[in-house]
């Protein structure tokens, strides 16, 4: 896992930076000949030293390999973003697809028109268009190491074609629905990890429980902690670091 984050850390970096990585281990001796006695690479541009990579104050290496993940889903959404509005196929469907990356992951929200956009009315059925929507998502995010899960959300209406089937079944169906068609295009085996079906209660508006953009489905790209992260966050919380008396070592005069 070390080894994937550094891999990720450095396709992260620009043309640059590998360049100036690169002269340096070239050419090691060179840091006599530059200011503070050290390389070109720790002097000046965008590098780990001159940066602030390594040092007093700088950031450890789960921190920049969480940075190097979440750049790649930006890069990621953004390509989504820009293939949906091309394709003619797809570009009616762009200003209800919602693409944002957060501290969790990649977020892909589809989010209903006034009118079934995503699912035929009532059902779990996809129209064609939504299918190849989420073929396009499938073949990007199945490239990725990181887990899915999807979530199925409804509005507040009661659903009442037949009894014993509610918003809580519908909006399990409908993630699961997307779940198959993704698995189908591209999502690795076990990428999918959880789909969950959350009817009403995670309502996007709130204050208009019957509106449309509360019918929605989540493709949420979970972000993977770096190997160790949980145990030291815990270790922390558990035992805090002990405060010693600072002492110079200075025995009294008898």
């Amino acid at each position: 896992m070390m080894a994937f984050f550094l891999v990720m850390w450095i396709i992260s970096m620009n043309d640059q930076m590998r360049d100036e990585i690169q002269s340096y281990f070239n050419n090691p001796g060179a840091a006599a000949q530059s200011k503070a006695g050290i390389s070109k690479l720790a002097s000046g541009g965008m590098n780990p030293v001159a940066t602030g990579t390594y040092g007093m104050g700088a950031k450890n290496w789960r921190e920049l390999a969480l940075e190097a993940q979440k750049d790649r889903l930006d890069r990621i959404g953004d390509k989504l973003g820009k293939e949906i509005a091309r394709r003619p196929d797809l570009s009616h469907l762009g200003q209800h697809v919602e693409i944002t990356v957060t501290s969790s992951g990649l977020d892909i929200e589809l989010i209903e028109a006034t009118d079934s956009l995503f699912f035929h009315s009532g059902s779990a059925d996809l129209p064609p268009a939504t299918v190849k929507l989420l073929k396009l998502v499938a073949q990007e995010i199945g490239r990725l190491p990181n887990p899915i899960s999807i979530e199925g959300h409804t509005d507040s209406v009661p659903y009442e074609p037949r009894a014993g089937y509610t918003n809580w079944e519908l909006s399990t169906d409908r993630a699961n629905a997307a779940r198959r068609t993704m698995q189908a295009a591209g999502l690795r085996r076990h990428q999918v990890v959880e789909v969950r079906g959350y009817a009403d209660s995670k309502l996007r508006d709130p204050k208009h429980p019957n509106s449309s953009i509360n019918r929605r489905v989540s493709i949420l790209v979970n972000m993977v902690s770096p190997p160790g992260a949980d145990q030291e966050a815990k270790s922390e919380a558990v035992s805090p670091p002990s405060k010693r008396p600072f002492s110079l070592g200075i025995q009294p005069l008898e």
